[in-house]
């Protein structure tokens, strides 16, 4: 990593893997670290799995890192950073309704579509300031949909209906912002929502949703 002309480096120790999303915060820059691990199921598949997921802070100045908390739940959430705001970090995560074994990973394709139609996809907030992670905002995976932050707002587009919703993580509200059949949030640029149809069987073109004023570019 370079700052200001100057490289700063930080070494882990052996066996852990860090993520490739950065946060930059009051106290340094925030990432994921975690342990990888390979199994073979009953299939005889080799599958790949991650456990100590941990978040960490490098304070630049200093060189060093510390510890911010574990983004592992007691129900099996596994968190990643979703976006960032104030002194807060989003994360998300899928609630299955238990801990997932090894058999549950390396099931076939028709179970594990089944499994993850009855989970949950789960929004928090991780307030850098205490460590503590609140659970904000829950989705049925039964219902398509896509997600997006920016800056204090959660943006979500629902496939069945075309809605886009927003919601403030500051003061709790949702609202519609629009409503359009290409609603699948594909990445941001700036303050607009980049979006197209979520199948792109008939439009292959993006359609830019202002998140000020839901106005639609395209």
């Amino acid at each position: 990593m370079k700052q200001f002309g100057e490289w700063v480096t930080n070494t882990f120790e052996h066996g852990l893997v860090v993520e490739d999303i950065v946060v930059g915060g009051r106290e340094g820059i925030y990432f994921v670290v975690k342990k990888l691990s390979s199994a073979i199921g009953e299939d005889g598949n080799r599958l790949v799995t991650s456990s100590e997921k941990m978040l960490v802070c490098l304070d630049v100045d200093a060189k060093k890192t510390k510890d911010v908390c574990p983004l592992e739940s007691d129900q099996g959430i596994a968190w990643k950073i979703s976006g960032c705001f104030q002194n807060a970090i989003v994360l998300s995560g899928v609630d299955y309704g238990r801990v997932l074994t090894l058999d549950d990973h390396t099931m076939d394709n028709d179970a594990w579509k089944e499994l993850y139609k009855n989970s949950v996809d789960v929004i928090a907030v991780l307030d850098l300031g205490t460590g503590t992670i609140q659970e904000r905002y829950r989705i049925d995976n039964s219902r398509g949909h896509d997600m997006a932050c920016l800056n204090n707002m959660l943006y979500i587009s629902y496939e069945d209906t075309g809605e886009i919703a927003a919601y403030d993580f500051s003061s709790g509200e949702e609202k519609t912002l629009c409503t359009l059949s290409q609603s699948a949030i594909i990445t941001t640029l700036g303050n607009l929502l980049c979006c197209r149809t979520a199948d792109l069987t008939s439009d292959f073109t993006y359609y830019f949703v202002d998140t000020g004023t839901g106005e639609i570019h395209h």
